[in-house]
């Protein structure tokens, strides 16, 4: 059932993983870190689709330990498939020797751009799947995809999105993240104006360009997106999924947000 939709931020307990999406042979997990004191949390997502593993966003070497216990709660760390990173960050990629040493054959996917720059974090893997600037798809157990949907400079130049058609939930990487002054770990918004105000810096700085911004949006907004994760801050439920792809659209980021007036 989609539990996604009826998630409170009351209710969350970060020491476990939090099912978020549950039809047969299909389940989606927030498995990432929230530590005390730090100004913005890492989201890593589960995808489990009969006897296989989809770890999305798997995150720094320093949150390996708490990510993998999560997957542990629900699923085997070891068994997992594919390790999807959105882009080359090291708070999404510097945990990957730790996943490849615990499963030697799995399977990295990451835009082509990066795939010279892993072995920066490690000896190149052998398991490797580049995605094209023209996207790709992972095909799971049951017969459904993964798409993982290009979005380049947002923020990175080699950046992708996944969609999970099974579920209709969107992995959007750095796209929507939100950065909570407080330091408390929420993975619902209760205040759109509020949640607008954690975004707006972080998408003027850290998005390439306002045409970058465009581009995504266009190639999203016909989806059937139930819900937007984020790697960083608070999912995007129902008609707040449009409400994030109209706030993005009306925003200046990046070249047009620094150098408009230029």
């Amino acid at each position: 059932m989609p539990i996604i939709t009826t998630l409170t931020n009351a209710e969350l307990c970060i020491e476990d993983a939090i099912l978020l999406h549950d039809t047969p042979g299909h389940q989606v997990y927030w498995v990432g870190c929230g530590e005390s004191g730090e100004a913005i949390s890492c989201n890593s997502w589960l995808v489990v689709d009969q006897d296989a593993g989809f770890l999305l966003e798997p995150g720094g070497c320093d949150h390996y330990r708490g990510v993998s216990d999560k997957v542990d709660s629900v699923f085997l760390s070891s068994a997992i498939s594919h390790l999807i990173c959105s882009h080359q960050d090291p708070d999404v990629c510097a945990s990957l020797p730790s996943w490849v040493s615990n499963n030697p054959g799995i399977q990295i996917v990451i835009p082509h751009l990066w795939q010279r720059f892993l072995p920066h974090y490690m000896a190149h893997p052998e398991h490797l799947i580049p995605i094209s600037d023209r996207g790709g798809k992972l095909l799971m157990p049951d017969g459904g995809h993964l798409h993982c949907i290009p979005a380049p400079f947002l923020h990175s130049p080699g950046n992708m999105v996944v969609f999970d058609e099974a579920s209709g939930l969107l992995f959007s990487g750095d796209i929507g993240a939100s950065v909570f002054g407080d330091n408390t770990l929420r993975l619902c918004i209760d205040d759109w104006d509020a949640h607008c105000g954690c975004m707006l810096g972080f998408h003027q700085r850290y998005m390439g360009s306002n045409k970058a911004v465009a581009a995504f949006i266009a190639s999203v907004r016909e989806l059937p997106i139930r819900a937007i994760l984020p790697q960083h801050g608070a999912i995007f439920r129902g008609e707040e999924v449009g409400k994030l792809l109209d706030w993005l659209g009306a925003i200046d980021v990046g070249v047009d947000f620094m150098f408009g007036d230029a």
